[in-house]
């Protein structure tokens, strides 16, 4: 009696010693290896682990007695594996078994693991804290054992138990405390930013390190799909997923998201709700588990966030998910004020660029000019390499401007726009060609080579189809719904330009037609004059194309030559037709008509063949 009295205090003592040691710790994993030493030196085993629940996993917090192949912390195994476990949970009691290898309950799976790893007799205690089992202590020995000192075991089990608890809670308050500051600073961050990049970048970032876990993609609401602006892998951008659109047919997760503004969490790929286009497309992002939470500004839905996890399955705690959620509601208001800010500078940017390119199309009346100035202003704002103009006369290309160092096209290469072609390009809504989208009509398109997108832009005055504008991209999904609206703006004012641009074109030859029958007649009245500009315009023509002139300028040249004496339709008949000599007056008369042509053609013809014509009788010495 006596000798038992002496092992109850001597327990009671290493209890106590054990409780005011533990309570003065918040070191969860130095208090449960002490428990574990101080085991195995009271029941004589040989090895103790330690785990925690989590959900419907086991993980390991702490191995003493080192029968491992290497360090096991942190892993984890399914609960309902573990026979000895589960009874220990439902029954909130010790489980001894005193030997595996005879134990008729073990399994064959359970002997071998005996003997791998060389342990006998065991023993599973489940510990307690505040009523409810929060995970396990495993005592092994290397011989069949009674572990007759199990209520010593399970008070320090209850330590452990308490010690656990409190870590948890200590991790709870320490994570909750760091939430919190992150949330702060975060709206801060993105409240004090009108920087879209910026907010999504940052947001991409918070998220991930708020729920812990290396993916993140963002993605706005744009028609019925959704348009990825950030993609973020492992703290790094991913280019190649930005500026995709996917329809939200396709994608049933964030269809139901947006439409009931609560996250959505995914277990794995197998999950029923998913499409098999919207599997694929997880599948190639490497996703195992990840969690769709909304983007909602006020009463808009304006986006969803997807928080993925590519190493293994895993589940996102209420803690998580609410930090997550406030977080992205931050975001998607600084998200929207962003885009309402972007929205306002690119009103005031097109403004601008429209006012530029009206300016540069209403001071010139020529075609080349015209285009050249407002693919120029639109080059600052729109994403293309290059760009070919076709103009268009009843549905017939006349005549192709590009620059494209190669382009396959020229006005007999063009095909004619009739019928339902030519109905599409009255609308004057520009439209996107397409490698990436599979149509073969479009990627048979010869504009198309080498190039991934071409916005086919109709140019229309008056419902008169005049041309279409080719820009040509190399990358594919460069441009946005905002390119196509401001395209459609400068549309209509290219039209207008290259519609005044021909009025004033067909003005011209019917002035250079009045003139040439004027010319005719002069030429008629006259038999010196018979003949003279006809041969006067060959000679020049001929002079011009020896000297090396451009062969576009030739007509020009040619034009000019013939009228160059148009003035004397200015000088009287009696002066012009006289027989004799000339007095003074009358030869003052006659020096006159290079003048008069000069001023006649002037409006017509550049300045200097103008000055060619006023010139045409002046010696070398002047």
């Amino acid at each position: 009696l006596l000798a038992r009295l002496e092992e109850s205090n001597r327990e009671l003592r290493l209890l106590v010693n054990a409780s005011l040691d533990f309570s003065a710790s918040l070191d969860h994993a130095a208090v449960l290896s002490a428990v574990a030493e101080r085991l195995i030196e009271v029941t004589a085993a040989d090895m103790c682990d330690v785990y925690r629940i989590d959900g419907d996993e086991i993980e390991i917090l702490v191995s003493v007695g080192g029968h491992w192949d290497e360090d096991p912390v942190g892993q984890r195994w399914k609960l309902a594996d573990y026979r000895t476990f589960v009874k220990a949970l439902n029954e909130r009691r010790p489980v001894i078994t005193r030997d595996i290898l005879g134990e008729p309950e073990a399994t064959e799976e359970e002997r071998a693991e005996a003997l791998r790893w060389g342990y006998r007799g065991t023993l599973d205690v489940p510990l307690l804290a505040r009523g409810e089992v929060v995970g396990f202590l495993e005592l092994d020995s290397r011989e069949p054992h009674e572990f007759p000192e199990k209520d010593l075991v399970m008070g320090l089990a209850q330590l452990a138990g308490q010690a656990m608890a409190n870590a948890q809670l200590y991790r709870q308050l320490d994570a909750n405390a760091r939430r919190m500051t992150l949330m702060a600073e975060s709206a801060l961050e993105l409240a004090s930013s009108l920087d879209l990049e910026h907010i999504l970048q940052a947001t991409a970032h918070r998220l991930c390190e708020t729920v812990g876990v290396p993916n993140c993609e963002i993605d706005v609401v744009e028609g019925d799909g959704l348009r990825c602006v950030m993609s973020l892998a492992d703290g790094e951008r991913v280019e190649e997923w930005v500026g995709g659109v996917l329809p939200l047919s396709l994608m049933a997760v964030c269809g139901q998201v947006l439409e009931r503004r609560e996250p959505a969490v995914v277990a794995s790929c197998d999950d029923g709700r998913l499409t098999p286009e919207g599997r694929r497309w997880v599948e190639s992002h490497g996703y195992r588990s990840w969690v769709t939470l909304p983007l909602v500004a006020g009463d808009q839905a304006v986006g969803t966030v997807e928080l993925a996890e590519t190493r293994f399955d895993r589940t996102f705690t209420a803690d998580e998910l609410d930090a997550a959620g406030a977080i992205c509601h931050v975001a998607a208001v600084a998200i929207r004020n962003a885009q309402l800010y972007q929205s306002e500078q690119a009103a005031s940017w097109e403004t601008s660029l429209l006012n530029e390119i009206a300016r540069r199309t209403t001071s010139s009346l020529d075609v080349e000019e015209i285009v050249a100035g407002t693919t120029d202003a639109l080059a600052s704002v729109v994403p293309y390499d290059g760009y070919t103009l076709a103009l268009l006369e009843d549905g017939r290309v006349t005549r192709v401007m590009s620059s494209l160092e190669d382009c396959p096209l020229d006005a007999n290469d063009f095909p004619a726009f009739e019928g339902h072609a030519l109905e599409r390009l009255r609308d004057g809504r520009p439209a996107v060609l397409s490698l990436t989208r599979g149509d073969p009509s479009e990627a048979e398109h010869p504009l198309l080579a080498g190039y991934a997108d071409i916005v086919v832009l109709p140019l229309v005055a008056d419902g008169e189809v005049l041309g279409t504008l080719h820009l040509a991209a190399h990358r594919a999904g460069s441009f946005d719904a905002t390119d196509m609206g401001l395209l459609e703006r400068v549309g209509t004012q290219l039209s207008l330009a290259l519609k005044n641009a021909r009025l004033y074109d067909e003005v011209k030859r019917m002035h250079l037609g009045n003139l040439r029958a004027l010319s005719s007649a002069l030429n008629a009245k006259d038999y010196y004059t018979f003949g003279h500009a006809a041969r006067v315009a060959a000679y020049t023509v001929m002079l011009a194309g020896e000297l090396g002139w451009p062969q576009e300028m030739l007509p020009r040249i040619e034009e000019a030559a013939y009228l160059h004496d148009i003035g004397k339709i200015s000088i009287s008949d009696r002066v012009l037709l006289k027989a004799g000599r000339l007095n003074e007056e009358e030869w003052r008369q006659m020096r006159q008509h290079p003048v008069v042509s000069a001023d006649i053609i002037g409006p017509l013809f550049a300045d200097d063949l103008a000055l060619g014509v006023r010139h045409h009788h002046e010696r070398y010495d002047g």
